[in-house]
């Protein structure tokens, strides 16, 4: 496995929100800087707590839908996380390192919650005809990287040539 400080520089979809991110993390570290304590703990200060939910972020949601988090446990998940990756001993590890050769460690933390499963951008019909062929017809997969597999006939003990699968904004 091969880490690096250099970010790609290539076209990304979902533009904007990398660079919204970037800004985000790096403020949080310019606080912890200017506070004196560990970027860490000026995240854990901004988790949402157990008790606070529902959590209306106040903003309106691609789907025009208000956008609220209905639960989370976010300071179990960032301590669960930590403790994974050995955080509590990390200062230390990181001075023995440039201590005698100058080697540089760092350790990047972010949390983030990604809003998925809106619609009515996905779906599928299945219409099976008197006759026994089997017609599918999906709208585009916006938030899948491939087609919908899980929807053609073919894979459901349909035979290939008794089966149609029609992709686009069909009706």
């Amino acid at each position: 496995m091969v880490y690096t400080n250099k970010v790609q520089v290539t076209p990304y979809r979902g533009a904007g929100r990398p660079h919204g991110a970037f800004v985000m993390e790096r403020v949080i570290g310019l606080i912890a800087r200017e506070l004196g304590i560990e970027p860490v703990e000026v995240r854990r200060r901004n988790l949402i707590q157990p008790d606070e939910f529902p959590w209306d972020v106040g903003l309106t949601f691609q789907d025009g839908g208000p956008t609220r988090y209905d639960s989370g446990n976010y300071p179990a998940g960032l301590d669960m996380a930590l403790s994974m990756i050995g955080y509590g001993d990390f200062r230390a590890r990181q001075a023995a390192a440039r201590a005698p050769t100058g080697r540089h460690l760092g350790l990047g933390v972010a949390g983030y919650v990604e809003g998925t499963g809106i619609g009515p951008y996905e779906g599928a019909r299945v219409r099976v005809e008197p006759s026994g062929k089997v017609f599918c017809r999906h709208r585009p997969h916006h938030a899948r990287a491939g087609p919908p597999d899980d929807v053609r006939p073919d894979r459901r003990g349909c035979a290939r040539l008794r089966s149609r699968r029609r992709h686009g904004r069909h009706r």
